[in-house]
């Protein structure tokens, strides 16, 4: 069965195309769970964001592509 995962980016075609499972949109190339441009409060909020939806993700099945 292996560990079931996760995976977080911001190419979903090319994450589709390797066969992951669960896919979760990040914010960028170079920072899928966070944005520098962001202050601390915002950015903890943003990750805390992406993390949820990738714990959803696993929770949910295979099927259970997010946005």
């Amino acid at each position: 069965m292996g560990v079931p995962t996760a995976q977080i980016c911001s190419m979903k075609e090319v994450a589709a195309m390797v066969g992951s499972p669960r896919i979760v949109a990040g914010r960028s190339v170079l920072h899928p769970t966070g944005d520098p441009e962001l202050d601390a409060e915002a950015e903890r909020q943003l990750r805390r964001t992406i993390v949820g939806q990738a714990l959803e993700a696993l929770c949910g099945g295979a099927d259970a592509n997010a946005a």
